[in-house]
């Protein structure tokens, strides 16, 4: 992905349009974020920016914190501050795009919840 820091870029300005985001961009604009702020400021930037994107497709309801706060966490951890190319950390860690990989921690109710959506919850334990 070529165009994370654009793409990122759109996502922050509002110019980000809700039917060209797919997961894979999902994931390039949190590693783009992460390489380019601090963890906090990356996770406030990105989940900020897809509430905003979420709310103008008129689908605020796809919005999930737990979601997008998991994925920042999993990708700084496997970024470690070594790989700044989003193509090559996409490459590197093919299991982020797959289908399902949220199920390994949650419960498919629970990460669907109102509670999982507004705001970050905890891991299922085991």
């Amino acid at each position: 992905m070529k165009n994370a820091t654009t793409k990122l870029d759109a996502l922050i300005n509002g110019t980000l349009k809700p039917e060209d985001f797919t997961h894979r961009i999902h994931l390039g604009i949190c590693h783009a974020a992460l390489c380019q702020f601090e963890f906090f400021e990356a996770c406030r930037v990105v989940t900020g920016g897809l509430k905003r994107l979420a709310e103008r497709a008129r689908r605020a309801d796809r919005y999930n914190a737990t979601t997008s706060l998991t994925y920042m966490c999993i990708i700084a951890d496997r970024m470690n501050g070594e790989i700044s190319d989003t193509c090559a950390f996409l490459d590197a860690n093919p299991d982020l795009c797959e289908p399902g990989l949220m199920a390994r921690w949650y419960a498919p109710e629970k990460l669907q919840s109102a509670l999982a959506r507004a705001t970050a919850v905890t891991h299922e334990s085991g």
